[in-house]
């Protein structure tokens, strides 16, 4: 067992490397930190780094430049492969050779874990698709269903607000304005002071 071969390099700027493999798979790799190695510094330009190939088998990615054969500097499509999966996936697989599987076995069991899908996404579904059937789905039935009308929760904190904190706030405005009238009507009931009449 195999990783699937490569079918397409292409450099990017940056030092990124854009690769593509049988099963379609698709990915950027960043080949900054490889550059320090003795055996890549042949292609530390972006003129060099552009001049990439890949094999006739699609084992491996070389690139052409004017070094000797034995020297000339090229990365295997299972080392690309593994770049291109997650690191989680990627730490489950050298865990794997660690403690002795096999490496095709080890490679097996990663294809698998990948083509399994996520626990969050199980039928495989694009972000705006997976939003699309949240918004659209129906309440689901029960005896303690909390959205009995399947509202969406921008629209449930509205309803909330205003069935309860604005008439709080209403109640709490005319208090407030009742206690500051209190004051002025009570004062207005006060008789004004007025001079005593001068008997004759």
């Amino acid at each position: 067992m195999k990783f699937p071969r490569l079918t397409t390099a292409e450099a990017l700027s940056n030092f990124q490397l854009r690769v593509r493999f049988q099963d379609n798979t698709e990915a950027d790799i960043d080949f900054r930190e490889q550059l320090v190695l003795p055996v890549m510094r042949s292609i530390a330009t972006p003129e060099a780094f552009a001049r990439v190939r890949v094999a006739e088998t699609g084992s491996s990615c070389y690139w052409d430049v004017d070094v000797p054969p034995t020297e000339r500097p090229d990365a295997s499509s299972d080392w690309l492969y593994l770049q291109s999966v997650s690191a989680e996936l990627r730490e489950e697989f050298e865990t794997r050779l660690a403690k002795g599987d096999d490496w095709q076995e080890a490679a097996e069991k990663l294809l698998q874990r990948r083509r399994q899908p996520t626990t969050t996404n199980p039928r495989g579904l694009h972000a705006s698709e997976r939003a699309v059937r949240f918004l659209a789905r129906k309440p689901t039935a029960g005896k303690y269903n909390a959205n009995p009308r399947g509202l969406h929760a921008s629209e449930r904190a509205v309803r909330f607000f205003l069935s309860i904190f604005l008439p709080l706030c209403f109640v709490l405005f005319f208090f407030s304005s009742s206690h500051c009238r209190l004051p002025q009507a009570r004062s207005a009931l006060k008789p004004k002071n007025s001079t005593p009449c001068k008997r004759s």
